[in-house]
């Protein structure tokens, strides 16, 4: 069986994000309101602030579950257009929820 690429990268790619607490910078996609792909480099973990509390923990770094700071911004960014929604496999973007 020949295994098939996901073309959703091409279309829509990773996106450049910056967290608004200590400015590590990660590519994000989010394919629906409940889905997000965060691809981490090197320098983001390097600045993540929370990633030193995890340590503490004596968690390994790699590990790592994730930035309470950089989800709040994920999910602005998401709200206010910043950050494109995608369906599974196609172009369109997922209507936003009606705000609160």
């Amino acid at each position: 069986m020949d295994q098939q690429s996901d073309a959703r990268l091409l279309e829509i790619p990773l996106q450049s994000l910056d967290c608004t607490e200590c400015v590590a910078r990660v590519l994000v996609r989010k394919s629906t309101w409940q889905q997000t792909s965060i691809q981490w480099t090197e320098e983001a973990l390097e600045s993540c602030r929370e990633l030193p509390a995890t340590r503490c923990g004596e968690r390994p770094k790699d590990r790592f579950i994730g930035c309470e700071s950089l989800r709040n911004e994920i999910r602005e960014a998401t709200n206010d257009g910043r950050l494109e929604v995608v369906y599974r496999s196609d172009t369109q973007t997922e209507p936003r929820p009606a705000s609160s």
